[in-house]
């Protein structure tokens, strides 16, 4: 019995075995809207190395339709980073990406020398002969001036987002220019005088979306478009006044600035549902009027922020005459920032009156789900804490996400 086991296993051992199945590539496997969807989700020097992943993947960052390109200084002292050598490298993707018939969206970091000016209209040119759909120029490592934008810009009539960061309108916008298509307008820290940002409304009658922060030779803002659905303004020093004419599908608005530059909510008040008014003013309203007028048209919103502007006269009359506060039906959630100013005292001294007027607030939301007191809060921190949570849309220049994350 034990013999014939061993003969079974000696012929067993000497049949010949077969040989391991050879691994699958799945990465080849991959179908390429998946690998461009991965690609786009990286900066143009990490896409080009997946080129080692497989031979498939050798030229496919070529055809990718969404373009990131990102300066990063070197870290080595002595080799002090160069702009120059990333335009070049720049131009040089642009010419090997020369196949690619259409451009979903593309992100350029600003040249730091006006001499590049014509350098960055080729890129744009590039972008528009491909029908970009979302520009990005942002400000790069190095800084340096306001770029002037170029005319050819005004050529992208395929653009649905264009997001922009210390650039400068020097010429006249073409009367002839048209974005049709564009939904989401955010401009940084850029120089457009009044006339050229009316044009450039004028010209974007499907606009949804405004974002303006810091924006020099802007003296007044006048909006009126039937489609805007959501407002962010950061105000300059220059700007005088902001006024809504006509928008009957406002839902969102934020504001930061003098209130005294900020004009009547009136028209929005029956539509507004996320309002976020915050001042870093010690007395913001000059009238018990304005203050009441104001805080009326906020009364149907579904979530606000606000600062201590909003119980000023609460405060000041100890709550003497009786609830002064709307009826806020609709509210849902409230957010009230305590924002200081440095070398400035709290504004709410009194932490009795503090409280008395806050639950003033409280008796007349009878649908509130969510209370957020910020204690303790400087102006600067809290202008770094809302670029970091986005109330502005332009935290990142190079990517949609956050953007299409907040207004979903």
């Amino acid at each position: 019995m034990t013999k014939n086991k061993q003969k079974r296993k000696t012929r067993a051992d000497q049949r010949p075995k077969m040989a391991p199945a050879p691994a699958k590539d799945r990465l080849s496997d991959l179908p390429d809207p998946i690998i461009h969807s991965i690609l786009s989700r990286l900066f143009i020097d990490e896409a080009v190395r997946t080129s080692v992943l497989s031979s498939r993947w050798r030229h496919l960052w070529r055809t990718n339709p969404s373009l990131r390109f990102s300066f990063t200084p070197r870290p080595d002292p002595d080799s002090p980073p160069r702009f120059t050598d990333f335009v070049e490298i720049i131009s040089r993707c642009l010419r090997l990406c020369a196949p690619l018939e259409k451009l979903r969206s593309v992100a350029f970091p600003l040249p730091d020398d006006s001499s590049k000016a014509t350098t960055l209209a080729r890129w744009i040119r590039f972008a528009s002969d491909r029908s970009v759909e979302r520009l990005s120029l942002y400000e790069g490592v190095l800084g340096g001036g306001r770029l002037p934008v170029p005319l050819s810009l005004f050529a992208c009539w395929s653009l649905v987002s264009l997001k922009m960061q210390s650039c400068a309108f020097h010429a006249p916008i073409p009367a002839s220019s048209r974005f049709n298509r564009l939904e989401t307008l955010v401009l940084d820290c850029v120089d457009i005088p009044t006339e050229a940002f009316a044009s450039l409304l004028h010209s974007s009658p499907f606009l949804e979306n405004l974002s303006l922060s810091s924006c020099r030779k802007l003296t007044r803002i006048a909006i009126s478009c039937p489609s805007i659905k959501t407002i962010a303004i950061a105000a300059s020093e220059d700007l005088e006044k902001f006024v809504i004419i006509n928008a009957p599908k406002l839902r969102h608005f934020t504001y930061f600035g003098e209130f005294a530059k900020l004009g009547p909510l009136d028209q929005v008040q029956e539509t507004l549902e996320e309002a976020v008014v915050i001042s870093n003013e010690e007395r913001p309203f000059e009238n018990k009027r304005k203050w009441r007028d104001f805080i009326y048209a906020l009364k149907n919103v579904k979530v606000l922020c606000i600062g201590a502007w909003f119980l000023q006269y609460e405060l000041e009359r100890n709550l003497k005459y009786g609830n002064q506060m709307p009826f806020f039906k609709n509210l849902r959630e409230l957010h009230w920032w305590l924002v200081f100013k440095e070398g400035f005292g709290p504004t709410l001294a009194n932490p009795k009156f503090s409280i008395r007027a806050l639950i003033s607030v409280l008796q007349n939301c009878p649908t509130l789900g969510f209370l957020c007191v910020h204690l303790n809060y400087y102006w600067e921190q809290f202008a770094e804490d809302m670029k970091s949570d986005n109330y502005l849309f332009y935290s990142d220049y190079s990517s949609d996400e956050k953007i299409q994350k907040n207004l979903n």
